[in-house]
């Protein structure tokens, strides 16, 4: 377990990078990268094979926002806890798989791709499961908090960001969240360096995220949910490792319900709101994300993967691979 450790309150760079230098046993930095500029700077880490492979970094723009990304794939599972955070407007974006997030005193909240996971402030010591076996990638924006009060003064609806020192699962409607998606892809495929001009594109594409995030922040937020009892916890839980674990297989609810232990409207109505969609939308986008990743790898045909995915005929599935995605299966090769 990673702990992040109470202490004098830090400028947001600093605060993150001493993060990273406390478990220099996972995250290992990569000199190669690092780039100090008047206004600019930037740290790059990746992970120490012990622990899985893969790479984080992080950019501190002129403007005063800073934006992380993620790209990593783990042996085991890892858990981090965080004491204290910078007073910074926080939106963060997961592009792919599955993190889950706890703070002190309430139950887990599940953070899927497409959700939007906003933090206001420092709203205590929080928890973050990160699972084993799962291509992990996202992206995060912090913004000053001067900037946030300049927006307000602008005349910008930000009430929902909720209050100072609060946190938030949003979950915007799917083809937002699709959509959201496209642009942490983009950004992670930027491969900075040393380049001035990579950077002045992330810098450009995570200002582009800040704003398609805001329109979507107003519409995204669900009402809070209800009070689950530990057992119903455990099988939607369940019935979500079932859903990861055999993600080639046919599901109904019927077998679903069945195996986890739980009533079938009960699941559906809990699947819905934890994951802002309904099962069937769930198993469908999970296998589109296996799907990319598999034809990324170029190991396997089209057909071989609409095959893998449960679809008898390629142009069902390339349909099915570019609503999620936004563009052919054949682009991936």
């Amino acid at each position: 377990m990673h702990v992040q450790p109470r202490g004098q309150r830090q400028p947001p760079f600093e605060r993150y990078s001493s993060f990273y230098e406390k478990h220099a046993d996972c995250f290992r930095a990569d000199a190669s990268c690092a780039a100090q500029r008047p206004g600019a700077r930037q740290l790059s880490y990746e992970i120490a094979p012990v622990y899985g492979r893969g790479w984080t970094d992080m950019h501190e723009f002129g403007n005063g926002i800073m934006t992380g990304r993620m790209h990593w794939q783990l042996d085991a599972p890892l858990e981090s806890v965080y004491a204290e955070y910078p007073d910074t407007l926080n939106l963060g974006l997961i592009a792919d798989g599955r993190s889950i997030f706890r703070l002190a005193g309430r139950e887990d909240t599940v953070c899927e791709p497409g959700s939007i996971f906003l933090r206001n402030g420092n709203p205590g010591v929080f928890r973050n499961r990160a699972p084993s076996g799962v291509l992990m990638t996202g992206v995060s924006v912090d913004i000053p908090r001067e900037l946030a009060r300049a927006l307000h003064e602008d005349g910008v609806d930000l009430a929902w960001i909720g209050r100072r020192d609060s946190h938030a699962i949003l979950r915007p409607s799917q083809a937002t969240g699709t959509m959201l998606r496209t642009l942490p892809r983009r950004m992670l495929a930027v491969r900075t360096g040393g380049s001035t001009l990579a950077r002045l594109e992330l810098e450009s594409l995570s200002l582009e995220l800040l704003l398609k995030l805001m329109a979507a922040g107003p519409g995204a937020r669900l009402p809070a949910l209800r009070q689950v009892s530990r057992r119903w916890q455990a099988a939607l839980d369940e019935a979500l490792d079932i859903l990861h674990a055999e993600w080639q297989q046919p599901h109904t609810i019927a077998q679903l319900a069945r195996r986890a232990g739980i009533n079938e409207c009960y699941l559906k109505s809990l699947f819905r709101e934890r994951t802002g969609m309904g099962v069937a939308a769930y198993l469908r986008q999970l296998r589109m994300e296996h799907a990319r990743e598999l034809l990324a790898g170029q190991r396997h045909s089209i057909q071989q993967v609409a095959a893998l995915c449960g679809y008898a005929h390629a142009g069902k599935f390339a349909q099915a691979f570019r609503e999620v995605h936004g563009a052919p299966p054949s682009a991936m090769l």
